[in-house]
Parts: C-alpha cells; sequence; structure tokens
C-alpha cells in the first residue's frame, strides 16, 4: 500500500490516532494539499510467536 494521497496522490498527509473495533484496525487520514480525507482500514493477516513460555509454565497459563 502507498503512503499517499489517493485522490492527488500528495505525500503531504497526516492522520489521527488508530481506533482497533473487533478484527480491524481503523485510522482516519487527511490531505494537507486537497483537503481530502479517508479511511485507513488495517486487518490482521496473520501471528508470529516471538517469545513462548517454557513447559514447565504452560499448565499455569489461563485459557480464555
Amino acid at each position: 500500500m502507498k503512503n499517499d494521497c489517493p485522490c492527488c496522490g500528495s505525500e503531504n498527509i497526516s492522520g489521527d490516532s488508530v481506533e482497533i473495533l473487533d478484527s480491524e484496525a481503523r485510522q482516519r487520514i487527511g490531505c494537507a494539499d486537497c483537503d481530502s480525507e479517508w479511511v485507513d482500514i488495517y486487518t490482521l493477516s496473520r501471528r508470529e510467536v516471538i517469545a513462548a513460555p517454557t513447559l514447565d509454565h504452560v499448565g499455569s497459563i489461563q485459557r480464555i
């Protein structure tokens, strides 16, 4: 995905904070050059475990 305005192609854009709703994250973006506004929508495509509990701690993990 490009990081530019979908209306005029300018890179002079800025966004509000990211709001997470259920399985997606949304961020309202605006262009300072043409005054357009849009929402970028992000979805989780995969997860990668970067640390896992040791075997002696697995029994104490609470499942939710």
